[in-house]
Parts: C-alpha cells; structure tokens; sequence
C-alpha cells in the first residue's frame, strides 16, 4: 500500500463524504397530521409554516412557554433554514429565479406548506430568529428578523427583508424548529479505520526512510552550500 493510498484513507476518514439526508414528514400531537418535516441530516424537526400564519414574533414566542400551542420549538436561524434549503437541494439562494432550485422548493413546499397561494408562483415566506440590515451600507436600520422565502418555481431568498417584533401578515408564518443539531462525535468503527490508516501510513513511511532516494547525497550537499 502506498503511502499516497494510506492519505486517502485517512482523508475518507478524517472528512467522509456528507450522507445523502431525506426530509420526511411526521405527525404531530398538536398540530396534526404532517405538520413535522424532519431533516435527517440536521436531526432538526421543522413545523409547518402555514401553523403560524398572521402572528407576530411576541405572538409565537409567548406560545413557547410550557402549556402553549408552540412549547418546544423555538425559532430557527438563517443558517439553519439556509442548511434545511440546502439539504432539499435548494442551493442558489441569493433571491433570483434559478432552474437548478425548481425541484428542491417543490419539495419542501410540499412538506412545511405554502403561505402565500398565487397564479404567477407560490410563495413560502416565514419569520427568523436571525436580524438583518434594511441595507448593506449606511445608513440603514437593524430588524430583529428576516423574512426568509421560497418562490415557485425556483426563488429563494435567505436574506431578506426587515421584520419587527409586532409584525404580522396573513401570508407570513414562522421558521420554528425543535431539537438542537448534534456535534458530530466520531463512532467507535469510525475510530477504528483511523487507527488503521494511521498504522498503515507508519509502515509506508518505515518502509521509505530504508529506501536512498535518487541523488539523496547531491541534494543534501547543495543544501549544505
């Protein structure tokens, strides 16, 4: 085995390939019926946004409390929704219209629910936990939130616009979320394989140090000028 085959070893063990993650949709005690979309990669449980639809930031979150409709979930980061698109295979993500998105929001509106119904494009739009900037240079004013949105047939926008604490609208729901998204911590096979390539790598470099390379004795002399 050659020592550039015992790297890739350990390259494939250090940084695996990311597993192909699936959404699926779950019940739901409360809300009913596939109103959960589970993200297999994150471990993340995503609620419908059409649950939440015309209540404000203080209306959901004063939901959050034990006994409330929404205890349990909290609001999602833009990263988090960025890396949900991401995983449905939503990856252009800057608000203009891109063929390569078509197929992911199609999913994912199929599962978290469409928000704003309309003949041109539907739309799924829904409050962050993220703030954001009214513009990208001064002057300009912080929001709370950002209103992250999918356009059919293939929009998506995860820096939008400006939203208040009392902010609402009919065709605005919430990015809630519930669980945490885990620390990856390496499985005992997984260990495993390393301590193997690691070995592996030993003996190839055992094995180079008792070979004299083609003109060892000149290079080192030159080094020695």
């Amino acid at each position: 085995m050659g020592r550039v085959t015992v790297i890739a070893i350990i390259a494939a063990v250090l940084f695996p390939i990311a597993a192909r993650s699936s959404l699926i949709a779950h019940d739901d005690a409360v809300f009913g019926a596939h109103a959960i979309t589970v993200d297999t990669s994150s471990g993340l449980e995503w609620l419908d946004l059409t649950t939440s639809l015309n209540l404000s930031f203080s209306d959901v979150t004063a939901q959050m409390v034990p006994g409330g409709s929404f205890y349990g979930f909290r609001y999602a980061t833009n990263s988090e929704i960025s890396a949900l698109w991401l995983d449905a295979g939503v990856s252009n993500q800057t608000g203009v219209q891109d063929a390569v998105n078509a197929a992911g929001i199609a999913l994912l509106q199929g599962l978290i629910g469409i928000t704003a119904p309309a003949a041109n494009g539907d739309t799924s739009q829904a409050i962050s936990g993220s703030g954001v900037f009214s513009s990208p240079t001064p002057p300009h004013t912080f929001y709370p939130h950002d209103i992250p949105w999918l356009n059919a047939p293939g929009a998506a926008d995860i820096n939008c616009c400006g939203w208040s604490d009392s902010d609402h609208s009919p065709t605005v729901g919430s990015w809630l979320v519930r669980g945490e998204a885990p620390t990856p911590v390496p499985e005992p096979a997984t260990l495993a394989l390393f301590g193997i390539a690691l070995a592996g790598l030993g003996f190839c470099l055992g094995k180079r140090s008792q070979i004299t390379p083609p003109y060892g004795h000149r290079q080192a002399s030159w080094r020695q000028k």
